[in-house]
């Protein structure tokens, strides 16, 4: 719902934070604004000055008490006594007081929608003067909200293994009661396109289809207000079928652009022992389990991600309900793998126990047994064998023209350190 705070003259960094939260969730808009109405004792017409704003979705209007008053004055939501009330009636309420006050409240998306008022007009006034016409008017512009869906074919439930991409922006105008669709797709032989209500991983009930024949431009689905609030919170979905697959072949989440958040979770043996040192990536972002088993993939976009966990030695598999995972302005926490060892590390090219992916970070090539990094500035890791009898070899080569300090640290199966040595290497 809306937002509402009051506070003294000396509290101006509540101001600050509010404005910025409305920021988070009206990503159509560059800035939401702060509109000022000054509250005057009522022989300065009008009181509050001014007396009618026009403001637009997700501003803030702020009441500033006049140092000159000499009465004491409050806003209230509503209409005035003796009137029908109004659905938002003392929805917010300031303090009464003389000066020194300021008071605020942010017309955003969740306060329209549960206080709905004709022509989005809402009527305040002050309680011990609105018999002398101390009264006022806030009108409140809808703004359209904007939504991506990248379409996959893993999505698709079960998944397609049709080839194929797509992108589509999806436009709710300001009203809520209708969405314009338009996709750019990389598919043979387009069919249809769907709109469905549904969560990640369910198939869901359809509120439109569209005709993908030709392309989707500009097409546009009615939707209800329970329709609304579904897309609002990701609940919404993309499915594009061709002529060879009716029943579809790709699919898309659909989510707010953008987006910052954070996926946590831990890694742990079936036993619950934390396993240090294993990458977790959703395919563009990483991180590293810490010796307590667990990670943070941070800066991680608004969309479906897939999570995947690997270290040497080590099968690791996500947990129910790790992946895939949607993040959509929220942070995704929980997202626990569990790992079974000694069961080797596939995919592993050359049978060096060493994950193909893992090379790769290291930047070696998953083809050439071994895990060497050409430049050593953080954990490699090798699969180290411990069978009776069995004598191991590190080598490790410093290429450059000064000593590079080593540290090796030799780790049990369950993850424990169980021996480390440091050492300087010379050139």
């Amino acid at each position: 719902m809306g937002t509402g705070s009051w506070f003294r003259v000396s509290g101006w960094w509540l101001a600050i934070a509010q404005v910025v939260a409305v920021l988070l969730f009206i990503p159509t808009r560059a800035l939401a604004e702060t509109r000022t109405v000054i509250v005057r004792d009522p022989f300065l017409l009008p009181s509050f000055y001014p007396d009618a704003l026009t403001v637009n979705e997700g501003d803030t209007v702020q009441w500033v008490w006049d140092a000159a008053n000499a009465d004491e004055h409050d806003v209230r939501a509503g209409t005035t006594p003796g009137n029908p009330p109004a659905t938002y009636q003392d929805v917010f309420l300031s303090p009464l007081g003389v000066t020194g006050i300021t008071f605020e409240w942010t017309f955003d998306r969740d306060f329209l929608n549960n206080y709905p008022a004709s022509g989005n007009t809402y009527q305040y006034y002050c309680g011990p003067h609105f018999a002398m016409g101390m009264t006022g008017e806030v009108t409140v512009t809808r703004v359209d909200k904007p939504f991506t869906a990248e379409l996959v074919n893993w999505q698709v439930v079960p998944p397609s293994s049709s080839p194929g991409s797509g992108s589509c922006s999806v436009v709710m105008n300001g009203e809520e009661t209708q969405v314009t669709i338009t996709c750019d797709l990389s598919v043979a032989n387009p069919l249809s396109l769907e709109l469905l209500s549904g969560a990640v991983g369910e198939n869901g009930t359809q509120v439109c289809q569209i005709n993908a024949a030709g392309g989707v431009s500009g097409a546009t689905c009615v939707l209800t207000a329970g329709d609304a609030d579904l897309l609002w919170n990701g609940q919404m979905y993309l499915q594009l079928s061709t002529v060879e697959v009716p029943t579809g072949v790709l699919r898309g989440q659909l989510v707010h652009p953008g987006g910052a958040n954070i996926i946590s979770g831990t890694v742990s043996l079936s036993d619950s022992t934390k396993v240090p040192g294993a990458v977790v990536s959703n395919g563009t972002v990483n991180a590293v389990s810490a010796s307590n088993g667990s990670y943070v993939l941070t800066n991680v976009p608004n969309g479906v991600h897939q999570l995947t966990a690997l270290k040497a030695g080590l099968t690791i598999s996500p947990n129910a309900g790790t992946s895939p995972v949607l993040v959509n302005n929220s942070a995704a926490a929980l997202r626990d793998f569990t790992a079974t060892a000694g069961t080797g590390a596939a995919p592993d090219a050359d049978g060096d126990c060493v994950p193909d992916a893992i090379e790769a970070l290291d930047g070696s090539r998953a083809d050439d047994r071994g895990s060497l990094r050409e430049h050593i500035t953080s954990p490699v890791y090798v699969l180290w064998n411990g069978f009776i009898g069995l004598t191991n070899i590190l080598e490790i080569i410093n290429k450059e023209s000064v000593a590079v300090p080593i540290t090796v640290r030799l780790y049990g199966a369950n993850g424990a350190l169980l021996h480390e040595l440091s050492f300087s290497l010379a050139s």
